[in-house]
């Protein structure tokens, strides 16, 4: 019986490889820099993730073209996986291997234990979509860059902080695309290792923040707080990398728009499909707003 989660390649690009599943998850699909890249026909750049939650894998189809099929069957939104399912994203097949039977019965999400997308949340990459269009079609007819559209403002964890307002977004150099550190988002209220004391995830933090792997570091962090409330090193290096995180996810929202109203559609998606990445949360507005922006640059 495996000590950890794991999935086993069957065929495809890691055909008889094992695959464990970190506690914070991984994402699927072409885009290096994702922890299991599938450089193969049928799938997307950002295709699917897994996550661990509450005991149990769960897996979620990104939006990609060709679709997540689980057992034969294709997937919507997220759905738990159990020991020996088999899933199929383009030409590459997995089969599950888990430590212990999930307590949960069946395949269904529970709404009530697993992450999920609220009904109304659906709608809104479609207007955002038909709202972004008609900004490019202006700017182009004008002959001037398209504004930065306002998302709401929060204040909690970095799923928040990533909604504030983009007005104040720095202007970007429309000739190199920026480079940003693209590293997994850490699981939510995640528990800190058992055989690991405060001083030593803060040290291990440190190491992820100098090595500029900035949710590993904040994944640390965290666990150091919830051992030791007070302190201090802790709490200053969380709101140094919310800063951080949210000036690129501004930055690449921005520089989206100004690509895309130059017609350099290529890379507009890869700005947005870096906000992505950076701010994984579907119901989050920022997440949403670079979806529908990617909606509308491919069936461009």
């Amino acid at each position: 019986m495996p000590v950890v989660p794991n999935i086993i390649g069957l065929a495809g690009s890691y055909g008889g490889q094992r695959v464990p599943i970190p506690a914070q998850g991984l994402r699927i699909g072409r885009l290096h820099g994702l922890e299991l890249v599938l450089d193969e026909q049928g799938v997307s750049r950002q295709h699917a993730s897994l996550a661990l939650h509450q005991g149990a894998l769960w897996i979620q189809d990104l939006g990609s073209r060709n679709g997540v099929f689980v057992n034969d069957r294709r997937i919507q939104g997220w759905q738990q996986l159990q020991p020996g399912d088999r899933i199929r994203i383009g030409g590459s097949l997995f089969e599950v291997e888990l430590p212990e039977a999930p307590t949960l019965p069946g395949h269904q999400h529970d709404p009530a234990s697993a992450p999920r997308r609220r009904p109304w949340v659906l709608l809104v990459p479609i207007f955002a979509g038909l709202a972004a269009l008609v900004i490019v079609l202006l700017v182009i007819r004008a002959g001037r860059d398209p504004a930065p559209i306002p998302v709401p403002t929060h204040q909690d964890s970095i799923g928040s902080l990533l909604r504030s307002t983009l007005v104040d977004a720095e202007p970007v150099d429309p000739s190199t695309p920026p480079t940003l550190d693209l590293q997994p988002a850490p699981t939510p209220a995640s528990p800190p290792p058992d055989n690991m004391t405060a001083p030593e995830l803060v040290d291990q933090a440190h190491a992820y923040y100098d090595a500029k792997r900035w949710q590993d570091a904040l994944t640390s962090y965290d666990h150091a707080l919830q051992l030791d409330p007070s302190c201090a090193i802790c709490i200053s290096r969380i709101d140094r990398i919310h800063a951080h995180v949210q000036s690129e996810v501004s930055n690449n929202l921005a520089a989206g728009q100004r690509y895309y109203g130059e017609l350099r559609v290529d890379e507009a998606v890869d700005c947005w499909e870096r906000v992505l990445l950076l701010d994984p949360d579907p119901s989050s507005p920022t997440h949403m707003q670079a979806l529908g922006y990617l909606e509308q640059a491919r069936g461009r």
